[in-house]
Order: structure tokens, then sequence, then C-alpha cells
């Protein structure tokens, strides 16, 4: 179960490293367009 628990928690914290470098990709992308 805690091993679950670590895997899991891996899981969400490289979903949430990876939202951040799509946002902030995002927001280069809109800073050189403009």
């Amino acid at each position: 179960v805690i091993a679950g628990i670590i895997l899991f928690g891996e899981s969400m914290a490289l979903f949430r490293l990876a939202s951040v470098a799509l946002i902030i990709c995002g927001l280069i992308g809109l800073k050189v367009s403009t």
C-alpha cells in the first residue's frame, strides 16, 4: 500500500510539473507571437 501511495504521489508530481511546463511554454509562445 505504501509503495502505491508513493508511486501515486510521484505520478501526481510529474503531472503537475508537466502542466506547469505546458503553461510556461504557452506563455512564452504568446510573448513571442506578439
